[in-house]
């Protein structure tokens, strides 16, 4: 399903998904028709090293690098059009969640919690895209907003950054660093996904 989802080949998200199991990121038990379903938190974790990795072999820091950051409200921009969501705003949509990590498992957990009905409403009111930045070790949610005759007139954004002094505010080495982003569509058809998996309809 995270292959399909994000068009990568199936053989390099096995890479991705052992790295992570055997440091304990992942959920593990048995292998085969036994095996665990995805929870909506290792689709998080996935969705990370897939967007902040250049490679598995960075997997396991990255995910518990970005994992880890926390909202941060405060950060200003200097484009006018980019408005941050408030600490309260963002409680009120991410209920519960502090960090990066919880916000994308609340996301990919809404069909199996609210129901078809209520969770694609909740899509509908929220399309947010993902954004990763290795090199500034910061993430962002981003809602378009509209203004007159449906054009798009700015951001709503929702930043992830490590605080001077945390263990995920530690530079990420120089090199080709990517920025990579998920699409709205993206991320609510992980939900989906997952909500169809556990009826058995996947």
């Amino acid at each position: 399903m995270i292959a399909d989802t994000f068009s990568v080949e199936g053989k390099t998200v096995t890479v991705y998904a052992r790295a992570l199991k055997e440091a304990g990121l992942l959920t593990t038990g048995a292998r085969g028709v036994n095996a665990p379903d995805m929870t909506p938190l290792d689709a998080a974790r996935m969705t990370i090293a897939l967007l902040a990795c250049d490679g598995p072999s960075q997997a396991v820091d990255r995910v518990r690098r970005f994992g880890q950051l926390r909202h941060k409200p405060t950060l200003g921009y200097s484009q006018t059009w980019r408005e941050v969501v408030t600490a309260d705003e963002f409680a009120s949509l991410f209920p519960g969640a502090k960090t990066l990590e919880d916000v994308l498992a609340f996301i990919f957990s809404l069909y199996l919690d609210r129901g078809i009905n209520d969770a694609s409403a909740w899509f509908g009111r929220h399309m947010l895209s993902l954004t990763v930045r290795p090199g500034d070790v910061m993430a962002e949610l981003v809602q378009w907003t509209y203004g007159s005759e449906d054009k798009i007139a700015g951001e709503r954004v929702v930043p992830f950054k490590g605080e001077r002094g945390d263990p995920q505010y530690v530079t990420i080495p120089r090199g080709l660093l990517v920025e990579r982003t998920a699409s709205p569509g993206t991320m609510s058809l992980i939900a989906t996904q997952l909500w169809a998996d556990a009826k058995g309809e996947g």
